[in-house]
């Protein structure tokens, strides 16, 4: 694993540094798993969700709105990250 320079990083030089997992790169920040499928895969059960409750159960639910509530949710939690 090589950095830019064609060494690989063990140890960073610049405090507050540190290497990433993949020891290619010194960073400063946390570095999170990709959750990207995670709320996808969310999202499309809760599409689904919706979709059953409306057609199967014979609710009144509004679907554009019921869509946009749950996933606006979802969305915001993925910002967190």
């Amino acid at each position: 694993m090589v950095n830019g320079t064609g060494r690989c990083v063990r140890e960073c030089s610049q405090p507050g540094y540190r290497p990433n997992n993949a020891h290619t790169l010194c960073i400063n920040k946390t570095e999170f798993p990709e959750i990207g499928p995670i709320f996808a895969i969310l999202s499309f059960f809760i599409f689904w969700a919706i979709v059953i409750v409306k057609y199967c159960f014979k609710k009144e639910t509004e679907i554009i709105p019921s869509l946009i509530a749950a996933i606006s949710v979802i969305e915001y939690f993925a910002i967190l990250f």
